[in-house]
């Protein structure tokens, strides 16, 4: 089989980006990297403008959808990606979903588990709905629902924890920090996605070799950083996101004055909270068998890179 040229849309992202630089050093694949914004060497790409996309589809073997932002972007934008995608001949789609499309909150939730509804409000439903356009798309899909995705370049579980520990907001929280947390490596993630391109059509979780407590993750961050975690009790963490509420509000009333605001407006809120206790992990066997793939980096290398990522910011 001669070069392959795929289609990685989000690729400024976070998830895009390490996908798009694990394939495109490979070389059997023609990587084109698509983004909001222009990215050197890639296409501008606006999933918002069903005009726009043909040109970028042309010749594509294979498109991996990492994407997301508002519900126009990740719904309407997915379904209109797709109907570009099949005019185009494109033989297999790739949508990278989450864990968060579940419904339920304990136990383990394996592929067949129930999800959201679409109609909802908020990240959760909006990846679901976008499940939903893939399944009724026909075209051959995977949909991949990665768990907690961390290592260097991660916002929210490297970066915005680091700054959270560093502020005494979250670290060693008792019983509020009891629940699973499930992470995977970016990298880790980048591998399920090559591996998709060639495994069993399907949706598969993709998380870690095995879950710890999110006090567990929050100890190791804090010592891969250099510091000791604070210790919190659940009611302190509690209050925390009580008090912060008013300075939440005025943060989205008026963003160009969050940067001035006290460290409290960082605190957990209460959905977070509940994250935080859910005893909920996420079976990877699926992925074995229909991908091939296994989870290769451990949860310490992505400690170690995270925090060596946030000295070098």
């Amino acid at each position: 089989m001669g070069v392959q040229t795929l289609l990685v849309t989000g690729a400024s992202g976070f998830i895009g980006g390490a996908i798009a630089r694990r394939l495109g050093a490979r070389g059997d694949m023609a990587v084109r990297a698509a983004s909001r914004r222009a990215l050197p060497g890639g296409a501008r790409l606006d999933l918002t403008d069903p005009a726009t996309l043909p040109p970028t589809l042309a010749g594509v073997d294979a498109v991996i959808h990492c994407a997301v932002g508002d519900a126009a972007t990740t719904i309407a934008g997915t379904r209109h990606l797709l109907a570009a995608a099949r005019a185009a001949g494109v033989r297999r789609f790739v949508h990278l979903s989450s864990v968060s499309v579940y419904a339920g909150t304990e136990g383990a939730l394996a592929e067949n588990s129930p999800r959201v509804t679409s109609e909802g409000a908020g990240y959760a439903h909006w990846k679901a709905a976008a499940e939903r356009e893939c399944e009724a798309a026909g075209i051959e899909t995977v949909l991949l629902r990665p768990a907690i995705v961390h290592g260097p370049g991660s916002m929210l579980w490297v970066g915005k924890m680091g700054a959270r520990l560093r502020h005494g907001l979250v670290g060693e929280m008792g019983a509020a920090g009891e629940g699973w947390c499930n992470p995977v490596h970016v990298d880790d993630v980048a591998a399920a996605a090559e591996a998709a391109l060639t495994g069993r059509p399907g949706a598969y979780n993709i998380s870690g070799a095995a879950p710890l407590t999110w006090n567990a993750y929050f100890a190791g961050l804090a010592a891969a950083m250099g510091i000791e975690p604070p210790r919190l009790s659940p009611a302190r963490v509690a209050r925390h996101a009580w008090l912060s509420l008013p300075l939440k509000a005025l943060a989205r009333a008026a963003p160009a004055l969050r940067p001035g605001l006290p460290a409290l407006v960082e605190a957990p809120a209460r959905g977070e909270l509940a994250l935080f206790r859910q005893r909920v992990t996420y079976p990877i066997e699926a992925a074995a068998e229909g991908l091939g793939w296994h989870p290769a980096i451990s949860v310490e290398q992505g400690w170690a890179e995270g925090a060596a990522w946030l000295r070098a910011a």
